[in-house]
């Protein structure tokens, strides 16, 4: 899409070891590392798009070690584990928890 707010789908492709073509606009980009756990491009250039996805099913290699540091960036900050640290974190800042 030429806008996505997040990109739920993208982040759920990555969560299963899947190397990501997305839009470097919207939430995704804060996820994605452009050329090391996917590729981010501009979604109205057409042959940037083209070439990035032709790259990623040309290059196994470097889609298997995208989407290996892909799912590790996706679990160490979206899984349950992740985000129950982070409300820890949050809470002991504030001064809640000890």
């Amino acid at each position: 899409s030429i806008f996505e707010p997040f990109g739920m789908t993208a982040l759920e492709a990555m969560s299963c070891g899947k190397a990501v073509v997305a839009s470097k606009f919207g939430g995704i980009r804060d996820i994605i590392s452009s050329g090391g756990n996917g590729v981010l491009i501009d979604p109205a250039d057409a042959n940037q798009f083209a070439a990035a996805i032709v790259t990623v099913l040309n290059e196994p290699g470097l889609a298997d070690s995208m989407g290996r540091k892909a799912m590790t960036a996706v679990h160490g900050t979206f899984s349950w584990e992740a985000i129950a640290q982070q409300h820890v974190r949050f809470y002991q800042q504030a001064g809640c928890a000890q």
